[in-house]
C-alpha cells in the first residue's frame, strides 16, 4: 500500500506511515501492556544509541517512560522528568517545565502519604515549580508554593535551603513593593537559620538592611549591612 512503506534494516522489515491518522489506529489496536512495553523499548533504544540523550533529549525519554507506565522504573522516570524540568527552565521553556514537574509529582503520588525522602523530593520539585510560575509572572502563586517548601525544608533539617528560599521570597515581596511582607520573610529565614554564621544568614540580614535603606532608615540600614558584610 502507498500509505505504508516497508524498509529493511538489519534484516528486519519496518514500516513508516504517510500520515499520523494511519499510524494511530494501528497503535490503538495494541493492548495497553504491549504499548507500555514498546514505549519502554523506545526509551531504552534512545539511551543506547545516543550517548548524549540524557543531556540533549531528556524530555523525549521521559515521555516514553511515562507512557510505559508500570513497566518503567519509577526512579528512572522521575530522574528524566527532573532533568526535563531543569533543561526547560534553562531554556526559558517554563510551560514545558511545569508539565514535567507536574508529571513528576503525579508519579510520586499523594504527598501526605510519602516518607521523608520523597517528601523532600516533592518539595524540591515544588521549589522548581515556583521558579517556573514566577518566570511566567504568577508571583502570588510562586510565593504560596515556596511558603510550603520552606516549611518542609525546615522540618527536615535543610536549614540553609529553607533560609535561602526565605530570602528569595522576601526579594519577590520587595519586587512587588510589599515591604512589610518582605521583612517578615527575611525574619522568618533568620529564625530558621538561628545564630549560625552562614551565607544565607548574611543575605537575609543584608536584605533587611536594603529594605531599611529604601525606607529612609540609613543608620539602621548601615548597621544591618555591616553585620552582613562581617559574616
Amino acid at each position: 500500500s502507498p500509505r505504508r512503506v516497508p524498509l529493511e534494516r538489519d534484516g528486519e522489515i519496518y514500516y513508516s506511515f504517510a500520515h499520523e491518522l494511519i499510524r494511530q489506529p494501528l497503535l490503538s489496536s495494541l493492548s495497553l501492556l504491549r504499548r507500555q512495553r514498546l514505549h519502554l523499548a523506545v526509551a531504552d533504544a534512545i539511551e543506547r544509541i545516543d550517548r548524549r540523550a540524557r543531556l540533549d533529549r531528556p524530555s523525549e525519554i521521559a515521555t516514553h517512560l511515562l507512557q510505559a507506565g508500570a513497566a518503567a522504573d519509577p526512579e528512572r522516570t522521575l530522574e528524566y522528568l527532573d532533568l526535563s524540568a531543569q533543561r526547560a527552565i534553562d531554556s526559558a521553556a517554563y510551560e514545558e517545565a511545569l508539565r514535567a514537574v507536574d508529571d513528576a509529582l503525579a508519579v510520586l503520588g499523594d504527598t501526605s502519604q510519602l516518607g521523608p525522602d520523597d517528601q523532600l523530593r516533592a518539595a524540591r520539585l515544588l521549589e522548581r515549580r515556583g521558579s517556573a510560575v514566577r518566570a511566567l509572572g504568577r508571583f502570588d502563586e510562586c510565593i504560596e508554593i515556596w511558603d510550603g517548601v520552606i516549611t518542609t525544608y525546615a522540618q527536615n533539617g535543610l536549614i540553609e535551603e529553607a533560609a535561602t528560599l526565605s530570602f528569595e521570597t522576601g526579594y519577590q515581596y520587595v519586587w512587588l513593593s510589599t515591604i512589610a511582607e518582605a521583612v517578615a520573610s527575611y525574619q522568618r529565614g533568620l529564625s530558621i537559620v538561628g545564630d549560625a554564621r552562614t551565607a544565607a544568614r548574611a543575605r537575609l540580614i543584608g536584605g533587611i538592611g536594603a529594605v531599611l535603606g529604601l525606607g529612609g532608615f540609613a543608620d539602621a540600614a548601615d548597621e544591618q549591612l555591616a553585620e552582613a558584610e562581617a559574616i
